[in-house]
């Protein structure tokens, strides 16, 4: 029969999409319940309408269901909450809390970028999008 650690060990290679870190890394796993044969995975999304549902659906019924002893798996989903989904960002981000200040250098050979030796100096100032949008819905 197939234990809770070893259905979490099997997690591990799920791959969330968007992130592109481990759901137990990233702390996505809320529930493992196995009965007999049958395995129940509850995975906590980032937000409720996440278009890369289906894709990890898929991984964790490929890697839950290579497992020896396991002959159905079901997958539910759940949607983190803001104070989570902020210690997620958080913990990405290094772990720099609200009052901490990151800080960054240049070393003189890195500015200006070298793109701005070929380009006009009028031109240094247009505006560029720093918008990081989601691979999978562009939203």
């Amino acid at each position: 029969m197939v234990s809770e650690a070893d259905i979490r060990r099997a997690l591990v290679a799920v791959i969330d999409p968007e992130i592109r870190r481990s759901v137990v890394e990233l702390d996505m796993v809320r529930d493992v319940t196995v009965t007999g044969p049958a395995v129940s995975v509850t995975i906590a999304l980032t937000v409720a309408g996440c278009p890369m549902k289906a894709n990890l659906e898929g991984q964790v019924k490929h890697h839950v269901g290579a497992l020896d002893g396991v002959e159905a798996v079901s997958v539910a989903f759940d949607v983190m909450t803001p104070e989570q989904r902020t210690a997620l960002r958080q913990r990405l981000q290094g772990g720099a809390g609200e009052g901490e200040a990151k800080t960054i250098s240049l070393s003189p050979r890195t500015w200006p970028p070298p793109w701005r030796w070929a380009v006009p100096r009028w031109a240094w100032s247009m505006p560029t999008c720093t918008a990081i949008r989601c691979p999978g819905c562009w939203a």
